[in-house]
């Protein structure tokens, strides 16, 4: 293997940079340098000398290259010895790889998949390799996956431990492949086994609009789970979702994902590729369906039905591949029971190669994180913070307006900006009264921003381990319906961190979601003598 041919061939990556950056449309600037960098790659390939560390990997991985050279230095048997990362093949003499196909693959914000589809030779059987790249002070190789299901990081750290017996063979991978085959459904409700992913409606429950021509909502909150080893972009496709009952009454979709998957343009036939999930990891939507019955029979068993695209590489953009056509049935009374966790959106865990750094590590934040609450309610445990609802008021009377102040805490090792999504949140009562976030003369909330994208303002930093409050105000006109006086909570928040030039980039999101959120007595008796106000 070559180390020091890594420094000619990232001089010919930063020319293809430049020019790829005049031409750039849907991908970014460091989406482009991946690219051109898997293009360098494979340019050329020619015999090294000597065993210098490579300036082009992680620093993690430099580490283990070197005290793998070292352990197996002028060992011919070696398992790695004469073996090129990114042909999969022996280094002998030079190579020119025919390079077919680069699908990158961004999960997270410093971490991007590129697998190059190759033939060595023409009329040659195309090969797949996907190369991991991590943004330290500049994007760098972190990993190579190879066909066999091996990757350089497992071989070097087996060799290392003492552990290596070998590459698989054809039989042993079968084996692998079947033994890490995705459970599926296992036989749960409401679940559905596609080829590339499992499906599961986690949650699905009815409210009531507030209007001198009410409409019923149906919520339903779906999870998305890759079985593949490939990140997956998923859309929904047509026909659009519908929810229909044994009466034969159409929900019309209102709202769509709040975070999930996104659509498909049939106009010019692209798919938002915004909705990412990494191989083994679920990510979860909201859908929302509303119906005016005045004066109809309302049905008491529902059926949701939707179409999810998966997304292809064409070019700089996406296009739909292959079309899942998935039926839900069986949503009858009483409404599907609470599921017991709340789910948050799988995100990758940003890979740390600075050994010197005195950070703590993402990975043990999150492990930390998900014990945070403990057994305190209306406590909720996201990846990078907690959020619990400190106070809970509500004057009655024409007017009922409930406000929730939510204090977040800082888990991670490093600063937060915190940002709501408009228009996010969800509450219910256990009257079935559905309160709305955005009535005029409202203010949906305060004390922190509002998600706006790149020109979203950073009001509601944190530091590691501060913690600071917001609330969050909804309303309803009751007119002559019963009020509750518990409450299920659900809203967004948008998570960004700065860049090192002190801008905002996007982290993740968490989908918060309270259960049988309360009064104090006081706040009861309070609310009950308070006349309260009109709009």
């Amino acid at each position: 293997m070559s180390w020091n041919r890594w420094s000619w061939l990232s001089g010919l990556g930063f020319l293809f940079v430049a020019a790829a950056g005049a031409a750039q449309t849907s991908l970014d600037r460091e989406e482009a340098t991946v690219r051109a960098m898997v293009f360098s790659i494979y340019a050329s390939y020619a015999p090294g000398e000597g065993a210098t560390p490579p300036s082009g990997y992680s620093a993690s991985t430099a580490d283990l290259i070197q005290k793998y050279e070292s352990l197996t230095q002028n060992q011919s048997k070696a398992p790695l010895s004469g073996f090129d990362y990114y042909c999969e093949c022996q280094a002998y003499g030079t190579k020119e790889p025919l390079l077919l196909s680069v699908n990158i693959a961004r999960v997270e914000p410093s971490f991007i998949d590129a697998t190059a589809e190759y033939v060595m030779s023409k009329g040659a059987r195309s090969r797949k390799t996907r190369i991991r790249f991590v943004k330290s002070d500049s994007w760098v190789v972190h990993n190579v996956f190879w066909a066999d299901g091996t990757d350089l990081r497992g071989v070097l750290k087996s060799v290392l431990a003492g552990t290596w017996t070998g590459w698989p063979s054809a039989a042993q991978r079968v084996a692998a492949t079947s033994a890490a085959k995705d459970p599926g459904c296992l036989g749960g409700a409401h679940c559905l086994q596609e080829p590339s992913f499992v499906a599961t409606v986690t949650d699905l429950h009815e409210s009531v609009t507030s209007s001198l021509d009410p409409a019923r909502v149906i919520t339903v909150s779906l999870r998305f789970r890759n079985t593949t080893s490939e990140p997956l972009i998923l859309a929904y496709g047509n026909p659009r979702p519908t929810v229909t009952d044994d009466r034969g009454n159409h929900y019309v979709l209102t709202h769509y994902g709040r975070g999930g998957p996104g659509i498909v343009d049939e106009d010019v036939g692209m798919v938002d590729p915004s909705f990412v999930v990494k191989p083994g990891e679920s990510r979860d939507g909201t859908l929302e369906f509303s119906w005016k019955p005045r004066g109809a029979m309302v049905g008491r068993s529902f059926a949701l039905n939707f179409v999810v695209a998966e997304g292809e590489p064409n070019g700089d953009q996406w296009i739909p591949g292959r079309v899942n056509a998935l039926e839900f049935k069986g949503f009858d009374e009483p409404p599907l029971p609470a599921v017991a966790t709340p789910a948050v959106e799988a995100v990758a865990t940003r890979p740390v190669d600075n050994a010197t750094s005195s950070s703590v590590s993402a990975p043990a934040a999150t492990a930390a994180n998900s014990n945070a609450c403990g057994n305190r309610p209306n406590c909720f445990s996201a990846e990078y913070f907690t959020a619990e609802i400190t106070r809970v008021s509500n004057p009655p009377a024409g007017f009922r307006e409930v406000q929730f102040t939510v204090r977040f805490v800082n888990r991670a090792p490093r600063p937060l900006v915190l940002a709501y999504r408009p228009k996010s949140t969800i509450v219910l009562d256990d009257q079935g009264n559905r309160y709305a976030p955005n009535l005029p003369g409202m203010t949906e909330v305060s004390a922190m921003g509002v998600d706006q994208g790149p020109r979203t303002e950073p009001i509601f930093v944190l530091q590691p381990g501060e913690a600071r409050e917001a609330t969050y105000t909804t309303g309803l006109r009751p007119g002559a319906k019963s009020i509750g006086d518990n409450y299920r909570v659900q809203l967004f928040i948008n998570v960004f961190e700065f860049s090192p030039d002190q801008q905002l980039q996007e982290l993740s999101w968490a989908r918060l979601d309270f259960r049988d959120v309360s009064m104090s007595r006081w706040q009861k008796l309070r609310g009950a003598l308070d006349p309260g106000t009109k709009r």
